[in-house]
């Protein structure tokens, strides 16, 4: 049990060091980035505590993933093996729990811990033939995988957006269809296997196009129920609401273009750079985008017919 946790611990800062980050450095820029942006949220809405709740709920949640603990399951007794799933959870969202401690907010900070701890001792059926139904074709398998790997985000992004409605908290719909676009960005990151971009016969050009034109699709679709109620309730705010939804959508093609550009290793530090930098000065995509399309459509024809 304490080899896997020092494999895990050593996977995490060969993952840094591939991005050219020394590791310290990185978990303190880590602990330092979210700590401001806690504190942030906490200044902006009042359900600061609530969303912290949710989105440790969320990132926890990817450890369940089936494939993952029925290969726990394989390494590990039935006891050591809810042991290992517990204490990862709770590493997982320790930092969430001890800020909601730190802000005084004990009732959420208890609550996230023992929902942390009941998800750690969550057991699938390995023998479950049940897949979840999506209203995505088969060919773009980025949205079948990360929808059935994160749907449950989506109903909770709708009830924040009633929730925003009915207090007439305009913001925190906007935080709604905002974590609806980091959902789907989440999509792209990881870069997927040289066949499922073999399969596409066709120029690099046109590929990035289809790419592109898939992923704008299938987010409004994903973003629909959230984009119509805050028009609905909040047509003043369309400007605003419009301006948000564009936005999202250009960062969408901008990570694809910048993960294809590193195909078929992960994106590197300077392109992460140069995304993060453009969240903060958005008019930077109008150069950092054809930067991007440019070097992927050069590095995919080396694929690509």
């Amino acid at each position: 049990m304490r080899e896997y946790f020092e494999l895990q611990f050593r996977m995490s800062q060969r993952t840094l060091r591939e991005f050219g980050i020394n590791p310290c450095l990185g978990y303190i820029l880590l602990l330092a980035g979210f700590t401001g942006l806690s504190y942030y949220l906490f200044l902006k809405t009042e359900f600061a505590q609530y969303l912290l709740v949710l989105i440790s709920l969320v990132l926890t949640s990817g450890l369940s993933e089936v494939k993952r603990n029925d290969f726990l399951r394989m390494c590990f007794s039935a006891s050591d093996y809810h042991i290992v799933r517990t204490i990862e959870n709770l590493l997982a969202s320790a930092l969430f729990i001890i800020f909601l401690a730190c802000r005084q907010c004990f009732i959420s900070s208890a609550l996230l811990a023992c929902m942390t701890v009941i998800l750690g001792l969550w057991s699938y059926r390995s023998n479950l033939n049940f897949t979840t139904p999506t209203p995505f074709y088969r060919r773009p398998f980025e949205f079948i995988v990360g929808f059935r790997n994160s749907f449950f985000v989506f109903p909770l992004a709708w009830v924040l957006t009633v929730i925003a409605i009915s207090v007439d908290n305009f913001n925190l719909g906007m935080f709604s269809l905002i974590a609806v676009f980091v959902t789907i960005l989440c999509y792209y990151l990881k870069p997927e296997d040289e066949y499922y971009v073999w399969s596409f016969a066709m120029k690099p050009g046109v590929f990035l196009k289809k790419k592109i034109h898939t992923a704008i699709i299938y987010s409004g679709i994903l973003q629909l129920p959230v984009l119509a109620a805050l028009l609905l309730f909040y047509p003043e705010e369309y400007v605003s609401i419009f301006l948000v939804y564009v936005a999202g959508c250009t960062i969408l093609i901008t990570v694809i273009l910048a993960k294809y550009s590193a195909w078929p290793a992960g994106m590197n530090l300077p392109q992460v750079f140069f995304i993060a930098l453009s969240l903060y000065f958005p008019p930077l995509l109008l150069a950092v985008t054809p930067y991007f399309y440019y070097q992927s459509v050069k590095h995919l024809k080396q694929y690509l017919v």
